[in-house]
């Protein structure tokens, strides 16, 4: 499955989020967007990207499944 992939600490986009992240348009309702996505397929490579990266993950399920790397705060 593919997800696009941020960072807490660069909302923007403006840096790479890791290191098999590759810039994608993305289609939403309102349009479309050059995203960070990443291709994750198993639990078990989710578990490993969350080892990977050091950080907790948040998920989001709106248009696009989304994945946040938490290294900085949200709130």
């Amino acid at each position: 499955m593919k997800f696009v992939v941020t960072r807490a600490s660069d909302l923007l986009g403006n840096k790479k989020p890791c290191k098999n992240a590759k810039k994608e348009l993305i289609n939403y309702k309102n349009g479309s967007d050059e995203e960070w996505t990443i291709e994750i397929n198993t639990l078990e490579e989710l578990i490993n990207f969350s080892k990977e990266v050091g950080n907790n993950l948040v998920l989001s399920v709106d248009d696009n499944l989304e994945l946040t790397i938490y290294d900085s705060y949200l709130e």
